[in-house]
Formats: C-alpha cells, sequence, structure tokens
C-alpha cells in the first residue's frame, strides 16, 4: 500500500525515483481494479480516486522536469531585474533558435487568433503601387481655425 504523498517530496525525488513510484501507484490501482471486477472487497474501492489523482500528479512532475531539462539543453537563461525584495526573475529568449522549432509545449500558448495572426513585419509590407501613391499623394492635413 503507497501513501499519497504531496507534490513538494515528489519534487524533491530523482526521476528513478519518480518512476518507481509511478510503477507502484500503476499496480496498486491495478490490483484494486482486478478486486473491483471479482467482487470481493468493497473496502478499498474509495482510494481509486486518490491512486489516480497521485499518478496524475507523479506524472505532472515527471513532465514538467523533461521539460525544465528541454529548457535548460536548449540555453534559456534566465536573470533577476531589479535589486531588494521587489526583484523578478525573468527568461529570456531562447537565442538561436526559430519559433517554429520548437517543441509544441515549449511555444507560447497565446490564444489562437494571435498565433495565426500576421508578424510585425508582414503586417507593415506594402506593395510597390501602394508605396507610389503615398508617396505622391500624403494625406492632407487642414488648419482648422479656432
Amino acid at each position: 500500500m503507497v501513501k499519497s504523498t504531496n507534490t513538494k517530496t515528489l519534487r524533491s525525488k530523482g526521476d528513478n525515483d519518480l518512476l518507481e513510484e509511478l510503477k507502484k501507484l500503476k499496480e496498486e490501482l491495478q490490483s484494486i481494479r482486478f478486486t473491483k471486477s471479482t467482487g470481493t472487497s468493497v473496502a478499498k474501492l474509495s482510494k481509486i480516486k486518490s491512486l489516480r489523482r497521485g499518478i496524475a500528479r507523479t506524472l505532472t512532475i515527471i513532465n514538467e522536469k523533461k521539460k525544465q531539462n528541454v529548457i535548460s539543453r536548449l540555453g534559456v537563461r534566465s536573470h533577476v531585474e531589479g535589486q531588494g525584495e521587489g526583484s523578478k526573475t525573468v527568461e529570456t529568449t531562447i537565442k538561436n533558435i526559430k519559433r517554429k522549432h520548437l517543441p509544441l509545449d515549449l511555444r507560447p500558448k497565446l490564444t489562437r487568433a494571435k498565433r495565426r495572426a500576421l508578424t510585425k513585419a508582414q503586417s507593415k509590407r506594402v506593395t510597390l503601387r501602394q508605396l507610389k501613391r503615398k508617396l505622391n499623394f500624403p494625406k492632407r492635413r487642414f488648419a482648422v481655425p479656432l
């Protein structure tokens, strides 16, 4: 029987320990599901929910650690802005890597519309005809007397 652990203790564990913890939780859940299907013991059925949550918790922490390893390998550096208590840790952008070459979970989430919107450079581009018209016929300014 595996005790439910909180995230603080799970984060302090290593990768192998987390995988062992996950394996134990899955085995225990499997055994409880087996007893449920045979209909022998009803006492442990309430534990299914806590086991599933424990499995989800450990998987989340494993995935977070993997993501941090990828970020550290790509060269994201964090620096501290300001001094004293009001200082903030700010991550700089990933250098030498274009956004489209990043894994999906490391790209900025934003909204669907913002992800598909034109970049600033694309939106400022003008055709030759538009440029000539803009230069030859500038917008007129009229002074209105008060």
